[in-house]
């Protein structure tokens, strides 16, 4: 189900499409090919060996350029070794010297008349000219990317109506990207017949309003306030919330939609979509051609969300990484999950995912396939160099590495990860709850695996209470301003002491303000958590 935090509703959106340097879905080509995207750089000279082996071809245009030829055969020498493949070229999004009236590109923008024209690397236009009707970000736009432009067509919900995403504007270097929560399904082990009957805006836009329409500001909290003494490092940023209709985690690709288990009873009467990566990639696309979202700009950028969404940031960092290299590079990128840190290598008879027998390796290796599921590329060369099943990426160990790692091996991102260590939610999606027989003896397993896959997984930002049962503790924006305890070597699940008093909020100031990102950090995990 939905977060209960009155931040999540206001919707928070990642949408991501790789620009530059890996563009994956654009404004002007598909995700494989970009064929009218700009040449990727050319593919390596072909070696020669012997006299006159011919160079190998440059790579082709698009997103990642294809092999150069094999170099010919020189004379009485060998052919020379194929060109390697060239790097991803950018997708455009407008034509160069194009010119569109600012009202055109979005609602948020004045009708006085003002243009914007497309940037120089064709990836969107340039909004600096544009003047915003409130740059208080007291507005918010709904925006369809696949109503703004057909090739963004696989953006969608579960039901096949359009993914939608909303974006409230300041002008700010700051963005905010959130990912919106709400549980998972994938209509095979995790039945999807609740979402369905119970919380339909989980699955469809159908009720929700028009593409381009101007609302009030949703009131909101903890990183999503616009209230300074609330948020005092974010209240002026550009917010965008995506929506959460596709219950995949925000990493479906499906080509199709695929039937439920006939098994499951009272399930949507419909083949379901899961498109959850798409609509990232959509958002991320639109962010950059409409409305501003420029690496050029000296940009920071947040990139969150709880429980689901929380794993869509987990899940769609890497799109942001390989859009924004500039940013990526001076470290101005900061990802912070909450509830977002999965186990991985969990196993127990009658304690995996919907209380069954099946270590939960291998039903995520099964939702993967299910949901046609894209994870992050260096995720999963990491995974499979530790002989890790196709769905480690879903976990949060071996994602984590892949974001903290420098380059090439991982992405060298700022990383902050605030989950419960024995986070009801994740138990209950187990069948594991106060009333199940040996209760206390599966929570202290799974608490201790937490504990051990979140300090093997590197991460130095760390906010892991062990809070069991009631009250619920599993969205920790809902703890934003809870002081923590007084510190307790034997109640520190971590060995790292924490400044007792200091809350959440005071936390992620010292993330974001960190002057030493590969290095500095700050652990929190008290077993046992002050509920107000």
């Amino acid at each position: 189900m939905r977060e209960s935090e009155a931040m999540v509703r206001v919707s928070w959106s990642l949408g991501g499409v790789v620009l530059g340097s890996a563009l994956a879905l654009a404004a002007c080509g598909s995700t494989d090919s970009g064929p009218t995207g700009a040449a990727g750089t050319g593919g390596a000279a072909g070696a020669s060996a012997g006299s006159g082996g011919a160079a190998g071809s440059a790579g082709a245009a698009g997103s990642g350029g294809a092999a150069g030829s094999a170099g010919a055969a020189g004379s009485g020498g060998a052919a020379g070794s194929a060109g390697a493949a060239g790097s991803a070229g950018a997708t455009c999004a407008c034509a160069p010297g194009e010119s569109l009236a600012c009202t055109a590109l979005g609602g948020l923008y004045a009708d006085d008349g003002k243009s914007a024209s497309c940037r120089a690397d064709c990836t969107g236009f340039d909004v600096s000219a544009c003047t915003l009707k409130d740059a208080s970000g007291r507005t918010r736009e709904y925006v369809y990317p696949s109503l703004r432009d057909p090739v963004y067509g696989a953006a969608r919900c579960n039901d096949g109506t359009p993914y939608f995403f909303t974006v409230s504007l300041t002008g700010s270097r700051r963005w905010v990207i959130n990912f919106e929560g709400g549980g998972a399904c994938d209509g095979d082990v995790i039945p999807c017949a609740p979402r369905w009957t119970k919380s339909r805006a989980l699955f469809s836009s159908a009720n929700e309003p028009k593409d381009g329409t101007v609302v009030p500001w949703q009131g909101s909290a903890a990183i999503g306030s616009r209230n300074p003494t609330e948020n005092p490092d974010f209240a002026d940023a550009n917010i965008v919330v995506g929506n959460y209709c596709s219950s995949d985690l925000w990493t479906g690709r499906a080509a199709k939609a695929v039937p439920s288990n006939p098994a499951l009873k009272g399930e949507p009467p419909f083949d379901l979509w899961f498109s959850g990566r798409d609509n990232a990639r959509a958002t991320l696309a639109v962010l950059v051609a409409r409305y501003g979202l420029d690496d050029a700009q000296d940009i920071d950028l947040v990139i969150t969300g709880s429980s689901a969404g929380g794993n869509g940031a987990r899940n769609n960092a890497d799109l942001y990484a390989e859009a924004f290299p500039n940013a990526r590079a001076e470290k101005r990128i900061w990802v912070l999950p909450v509830a977002g840190f999965q186990l991985y290598d969990w196993a127990r008879d009658g304690a995996g995912i919907m209380g069954g027998d099946v270590p939960d390796p291998v039903t995520w290796t099964g939702m993967v396939s299910r949901w046609s599921a894209e994870l992050n590329p260096r995720c999963r060369a990491l995974a499979s160099a530790a002989g890790a099943s196709a769905g480690a990426c879903l976990a949060g160990l071996y994602s984590t590495q892949s974001m903290l790692l420098a380059e090439p091996e991982g992405y060298g991102m700022r990383l902050f990860d605030a989950t419960n260590r024995s986070d009801p939610v994740y138990l209950g999606y187990h069948d594991v709850k106060p009333a199940t027989p040996g209760y206390d003896v599966i929570v202290d397993a799974w608490q201790a695996k937490a504990t051990e896959e979140m300090l093997a997984s590197g991460v130095r930002w760390l906010l892991a209470p062990a809070h069991r049962g009631q009250p619920n503790v599993h969205g920790l924006f809902e703890h934003w301003k809870v002081p923590f305890p007084a510190y307790d070597a034997a109640a520190d699940g971590c060995g790292t002491p924490w400044t007792p008093g200091q809350t959440f909020r005071d936390l992620v100031h010292e993330f974001y303000v960190d002057a030493s990102p590969e290095t500095s950090g700050h652990r929190v995990c008290p077993n046992g958590w002050p509920v107000p």
